[in-house]
């Protein structure tokens, strides 16, 4: 199946009904090439566009026409996307692609060394997103409630695929969710 995006026009706010790359590429070249060319012009941009990569379409659809392509939405995005469309999300699974679920524990500032590891490989991110915050719990119990330590401070980046860190005096314990494809 095809990656989907939630794709935002950052010009207007409003979402586009297109969820694939290759859909609003098609749109947008399209629009580009009515502009006031020549037919030659028309012509080499059309024959250039075809031979785009994906980096490529994704670079025009982003800077040439900001539109933002939102692969992993949060929950909230995707509330607004499906109040706009009139539509349900659905996330694409496609084939061998896989969420990992990492950890880099560094002990007393890496004088005691690290420890890093895989918490998990799911085919689901929500699925691996919720084990990432699960271990990241964990740790902080084994490692600072449990001892009555509470001089930690956690931070946590979620934009669709989970990222977290436990700060403290003398370690730091990080966990990410990571999109990797297999073959």
């Amino acid at each position: 199946m095809t990656k989907q995006y939630i794709i935002k026009d950052l010009q207007t706010g409003e979402f586009s009904h297109h969820t694939t790359l290759n859909d609003i590429f098609d749109d947008l070249v399209q629009d580009y090439l009515s502009n006031d060319w020549t037919n030659e012009e028309a012509e080499e941009f059309e024959t250039k566009f075809k031979q785009y990569t994906e980096a490529e379409k994704i670079d025009f659809v982003q800077d040439e026409y900001e539109y933002k392509l939102i692969a992993y939405p949060t929950p909230q995005q995707v509330e607004e996307w499906e109040k706009f469309s009139g539509r349900k999300w659905e996330e694409a699974e496609e084939p061998n692609r896989v969420f990992v679920v990492y950890t880099l524990h560094i002990h007393n500032r890496g004088r005691e060394g690290h420890t890093w590891g895989i918490e998990g490989v799911f085919y689901d991110r929500h699925e691996a997103n919720k084990k990432a915050i699960a271990v990241r719990n964990e740790h902080i119990e084994e490692w600072y409630t449990s001892k009555n330590n509470d001089s930690y401070e956690v931070y946590e980046f979620m934009k669709g695929l989970n990222t977290s860190s436990v700060e403290s005096d003398n370690s730091s314990f990080e966990i990410s969710v990571t999109e990797e494809y297999c073959e």
